[in-house]
């Protein structure tokens, strides 16, 4: 009795239709957060957190304002801001998003959310990369006013701010991704802080004029590769399936 085997490009052919039609895709970063907003909608996704949200606003509203009266007195103004912008510039985002995991830490529901199509991982991912936005956006404009204000080059310290934010961004989501409890993020979230007011208090002008003396065409490229960086763990995040015992 003969047999007729398949060729080898037949082979190929059904290997290939067999992984494009079983395998599920892999989505991307957009495509994640576009059907997790068509599916879930902006109302579940932030859901119980708008305290959190007006809280993290009015203190960083607090900070703008001590920063407008106390930078025009400084011994060096140009260096004040700088280590200023560095200190403070991931300071929304930081308070947002501390506030919102220690929320949903404590949360009773927790284990059950977990076992969802989109856990918490996913809801804090899509939270993480709208916060980072509006902090940019937020650091911009403060920025802008600030170095009007002072008669000092507005692209320089926004460029030097947007930085600064997504180095502790990509930070913070290395810390969370790679973490299996809230208390690295949670704890670097106050170290950056404490850090860098240590440095400011040690060297109240050599620590901002070392800052400022790191020439644009260093911070922008450097912004950049947190930028990509941080997106692209983001992204990972969002494949992350851990249990609630994470959170512990």
């Amino acid at each position: 009795m003969r047999i007729d085997y398949p060729s080898q490009i037949e082979i190929d052919r059904a290997v290939e239709t067999i992984c494009d039609k079983a395998l599920p895709r892999r989505e991307s970063l957009l495509s994640f957060i576009r059907n997790m907003n068509a599916q879930l909608g902006l109302k579940y996704i932030f859901s119980g957190i708008y305290d959190v949200l007006l809280l993290s606003g009015a203190v960083f509203l607090v900070a703008i304002a001590l920063c407008f009266k106390w930078l025009p007195q400084a011994e060096d103004v140009h260096s004040a801001l700088g280590a200023a912008l560095f200190a403070f510039a991931p300071f929304l985002y930081m308070a947002a998003f501390a506030l919102t995991l220690l929320k949903e830490s404590t949360n009773p529901g927790l284990p059950v959310k977990m076992t969802c199509k989109y856990t918490v991982y996913h809801l804090i991912a899509y939270r993480m990369l709208l916060f980072s936005f509006i902090s940019g956006i937020a650091n911009t404009a403060y920025v802008l006013v600030l170095c009007l204000r002072l008669d000092l080059p507005p692209l320089y310290f926004i460029c030097l701010s947007l930085s600064a934010l997504f180095l502790f961004s990509a930070m913070l989501l290395l810390s969370l991704y790679y973490a299996h409890s809230k208390w690295p993020p949670l704890l670097l979230s106050g170290g950056w802080i404490v850090a860098n007011l240590i440095l400011w208090r040690a060297f109240p002008v050599g620590y901002g004029s070392f800052l400022t003396r790191i020439p644009l065409f260093v911070w922008i490229p450097a912004g950049a590769a947190c930028i990509v960086l941080y997106l692209y763990k983001l992204k990972k995040l969002t494949t992350n399936r851990r249990p609630s015992y994470a959170f512990s």
